[in-house]
């Protein structure tokens, strides 16, 4: 039995100001770097085998620091990045029309992006790497949509109730459990580290 402890890196300033940022990256705000310093805490009481990570570079600061001391366990997959808002990125939420783009809410995509599907299939490629593991605790930091959209495949959801009805705060933990091939959410955006 493998336990997986998944993790969304902490608040940027792109995602304070509700931009598309994709793959860029403009720095943790004040938020952000408290609420990496609290789940940090909190993770003290696991013993991480491993860590898999998106070689972003918001995720790649949210795991140095909380895996301080022990970084040589981490392997960076780009398989875990967030979805790629191509022409997109540096646009306001509120400045983009997604009914423009040709497609359905899983295949429309922006220019020189990646949709819905294009993501789903990078999950499906985790999922499969992830069964191959061989750890006790094992450490994933990516990003929400992604998240959203792996509880979503775990738990047969289409990809829009996934989207919309998967809440993942930053900085909150997810805990999968892998057992003989399969796969249990165990526990969902859990931020009971981040009151205060």
């Amino acid at each position: 039995m493998m336990r997986i402890i998944i993790v969304r890196h902490a608040e940027t300033v792109e995602n304070r100001d509700r931009v598309f940022h994709g793959h860029s990256y403009g720095g943790f705000t004040a938020e952000g770097k408290e609420q990496v310093r609290m789940l940090r805490r909190r993770l003290d009481k696991y013993r991480f085998d491993k860590a898999l990570v998106s070689d972003l570079a918001r995720t790649r600061e949210t795991a140095k620091y909380l895996l301080s001391g022990r970084t040589h366990i981490i392997r960076y997959l780009k398989l875990l990045r967030e979805k790629d808002a191509g022409e997109f990125k540096g646009k306001k939420f509120g400045e983009v029309v997604w009914d423009k783009l040709a497609g359905d809410f899983e295949t429309r995509k922006p220019p020189g992006g990646e949709s819905i599907s294009d993501v789903q299939q990078r999950i499906r490629e985790f999922l499969a790497i992830l069964t191959s593991e061989n750890a006790r605790d094992l450490l994933v930091v990516g990003h929400g949509a992604f998240i959203k959209l792996l509880i979503g495949q775990l738990r047969g959801q289409s990809a829009q109730d996934a989207i919309f009805s998967n809440q993942i705060d930053h900085c909150s933990i997810t805990e999968i459990l892998l057992s003989d091939g399969r796969f249990d959410v165990i526990t969902q955006n859990d931020t009971l580290h981040l009151k205060r």
